[in-house]
């Protein structure tokens, strides 16, 4: 079969490599030394490799970032109040070095546990006059809703609500606290009586109504902090299982702690 007949193109090519590797030879003559040849792979059967002394393999756990033992609290010495009555009078000592595991040897050690907090409610001493505004009319109480799905959302031409701070166009109500003003007096229907078991359509009827910031019984996110509580978040659920009809009856009422 006879050769096939390269093209010009292709012969050109060929001669440009051939002259390129002729000046890689005489400016690098030693360039094929740069290279070592490629060792044969030793055969590894009968290798152990002793995984455990690998220094990828050590790790020490006192040097973990978030070492959660650090952070614990013990207390040694007297036995408490608390402790007597578990144990029994003042021979409860023995008792409660006995309870403790054994390679605590005579000290007993025992985890200071955080301390609960009861909801209490402060009495805080707030000035209270009433103003000469009568209640609303009946024709208001149509804006009034009575479940969050009801709620028209209007960031414009809405009002907020104190507890929920959702900015809607339901009816809110009015407090008739000479001193109170802005949003503090503002509660939407839902938030009333989830939290604190009233009915909005008699709180804006009632020229003597005062909201629950100026009594001093709010529990909303803002105002528990003031009192140095936490928020409580959604508990309505948690007090109608309980046998509770608002909020604020379960914090006061209940054993909740916290």
């Amino acid at each position: 079969m006879a050769e096939k007949k390269l093209s010009q193109y292709e012969l050109n090519r060929l001669q440009k490599i051939k002259e390129n590797q002729e000046l890689l030879n005489q400016l690098f003559p030693e360039g094929t030394k740069l290279h070592s040849s490629p060792r044969e792979a030793t055969p590894t059967v009968g290798l152990i490799v002793n995984r455990k002394s690998s220094s990828c393999r050590k790790l020490k756990y006192s040097a973990r970032r978030y070492n959660t033992r650090q952070s614990r609290d013990y207390y040694e010495g007297p036995m408490t109040r608390s402790m007597r009555t578990r144990f029994g009078g003042e021979e409860g000592g023995e008792k409660a070095k006995s309870a403790e595991p054994s390679f605590l040897d005579d000290e007993y050690h025992y985890r200071v546990a955080p301390r609960k907090r009861r909801y209490v409610q402060v009495q805080e001493e707030i000035e209270i006059e009433l103003d000469d505004r009568p209640g609303l009319d009946v024709k208001y109480l149509k804006r009034v809703v009575d479940s969050n799905k009801s709620k028209i959302y209007d960031r414009i031409n809405g009002t907020t609500c104190h507890q929920c701070r959702q900015k809607t166009i339901d009816q809110k109500t009015v407090c008739h606290n000479k001193y109170c003003n802005g949003v503090r007096g503002q509660f939407c229907g839902p938030c009333l009586k989830n939290r604190y078991g009233e009915d909005i359509r008699e709180c804006l009827v009632d020229k003597t109504w005062v909201c629950p910031p100026c009594r001093g019984k709010c529990n909303c996110s803002f105002c528990l902090p003031k009192k140095g509580c936490p928020p409580t978040g959604i508990m309505i659920h948690i007090a109608k299982e309980a046998g509770y009809d608002s909020v604020q009856e379960y914090l006061e009422k209940s054993d909740y702690n916290y």
